[in-house]
C-alpha cells in the first residue's frame, strides 16, 4: 500500500516538474516565428520596388534623336515632357549627354 502511494506520489512530482520546465523549443519556435516575418516583410518590399523599375521600365520611351528635334523645334524640356510624358530631369539628363 505504501508502495502505491509512493509511486503515485513520485508521479505526481515528476507530472508537476514536467509542467513546470520550459519548452526548449518555444524560443526556437519564437525566433523562426520572427525570422518568417521579416523575411514576409522582405519579400513584401522586394516586390513593391520590382513594382516600381518595372513601371519606370514601361514607362514611355523617347530616342535622344527624337528629343533634339523637339528641340530644335523650339519646343522647351517642360513642354517636351508633357508631351511625351517623360520626365524633365530625365529630358534633360538625355539631351546633356
Amino acid at each position: 500500500m505504501w508502495i502505491l502511494i509512493g509511486v503515485f506520489s513520485l508521479s505526481a512530482l515528476f507530472f508537476a516538474v514536467a509542467f513546470l520546465k520550459k519548452d526548449p523549443y518555444k524560443q526556437l519556435d519564437r525566433q523562426l516565428e520572427q525570422q518568417s516575418i521579416q523575411m514576409m516583410q522582405e519579400v513584401y518590399l522586394l516586390k513593391k520596388k520590382i513594382e516600381q523599375l518595372e513601371a519606370r521600365i514601361d514607362g514611355p520611351v523617347v530616342s535622344r534623336d527624337e528629343l533634339l528635334t523637339w528641340q530644335e523645334k523650339g519646343h522647351s524640356p517642360e513642354s517636351i515632357s508633357h508631351k511625351t510624358g517623360v520626365p524633365v530631369k530625365d529630358i534633360e539628363r538625355i539631351l546633356a549627354g
